[in-house]
This record gives C-alpha cells, structure tokens and sequence, in this order.
C-alpha cells in the first residue's frame, strides 16, 4: 500500500514509534526501522551535543530514516540546529506551535511532523505545516 507519508518517511508501513522519554532511543528507532516503520526519538531534553550523539548512535544501528522529537515549550533552538547540522531526515514538534521553527526546520530540509492532542492543535498544526 503507497500513500504520500509512507513515499515521505521512506517506509513501507504506516507505523511512527512512539517517542517516550525513557522507553525510546536508538535501538527502538533501529527495531521499527528494520520492521518497516519509521522512528522517532526523544532527545528534547537533552543539549545539543546530547542530541548530535544520539543522531550518531542511530546511525550506527540503522542506515534509514528516522526523527527527533523536539518540545516547543521548552528550548529547542540548539537541538533543532543539531538536527540540521546532522542532516536528520524529519523533527516531530509537539506541545507548541511556532511558526519560526517550522520554517527554519523545513528551510533545513528537514519534514516536519506535528504531533497533537486536540482538534484545536490538529487545525492550527494543519495550518502551520502546509503540504
């Protein structure tokens, strides 16, 4: 079955691990991966240099694609900056909406995801991150 976010992720199942904080990291990205899905991992509260280490070690595991999970409401600029320097494939936002670092991560040429939790996050996200 091909569907646009399955052409997008570069995966041939519609399955996103989910980024829990200290259930997913690198070896579950790998594990979805390699089972056809797509990984997202959860380096939000960790510094920059944290994050390009952890872009590293899922490298090791997995020649695919994965993301990062940023949260908004905290500080992400450093980590969002880490994801393009390290040429990650997508960032997962969530909790927030901030129209600057939507555009600076597609600017990078990162996908954007939006993880939401209402309708009303659901229409202003589909707002911010247009097709």
């Amino acid at each position: 079955m091909a569907n646009h976010l399955l052409q997008v992720l570069g995966v041939e199942k519609p399955i996103l691990s989910a980024p829990m904080a200290a259930a997913a990291g690198p070896e579950l990205v790998a594990a979805v991966y390699n089972s056809g899905g797509y990984g997202v991992i959860p380096l939000w509260t960790k510094p920059a240099a944290e994050v390009a280490a952890g872009i590293a070690e899922s490298r090791d595991l997995t020649d695919q694609n994965f993301a990062i999970n940023l949260n908004l409401s905290f500080s992400y600029k450093d980590q969002l900056e880490a994801c393009i320097d390290h040429g990650v494939h997508a960032v997962s936002l969530f909790w927030g909406n901030d129209p600057k670092a939507i555009a600076r991560a597609k600017a990078g040429g990162l996908v954007v995801l939006m993880r939401v939790g209402c309708a009303e996050e659901a229409r202003s996200a589909a707002d911010a991150v247009p097709m």
